[in-house]
């Protein structure tokens, strides 16, 4: 059985993202409000017990993947419309 194109187009990670991946993975399900609280990525940090760096590091790219996330919802969300308003101009036709 083939894979869904999402996972067989999905890009590599570089060594040593996995981290912040399996972060944002393990926290995608705490969202408050569309967004992960902070609050929530400090509870994950601490208790894996990251050093300052990647702390700060998780933070950062949760924030990232959170901004890319959204970024994706609105396109999706715009072709979506575009493709309402075209079948609604179509039927208009008839």
């Amino acid at each position: 059985m083939p894979l869904p194109p999402a996972l067989a187009n999905m890009p590599e990670l570089m060594p040593g993202l996995e981290l912040y991946w399996n972060g944002y993975k393990d926290l995608h399900s705490c969202r408050v409000d569309g967004v992960i609280p902070w609050t929530v990525i400090d509870a994950y940090s601490t208790r894996l017990g990251l050093d300052a760096i990647q702390y700060e590091d998780m933070h950062r790219h949760i924030r990232a993947m959170e901004k890319e996330r959204d970024e994706m919802a609105k396109k999706k969300q715009t072709k979506s419309l575009a493709a309402k308003n075209r079948a609604a101009k179509k039927s208009k036709r008839k």
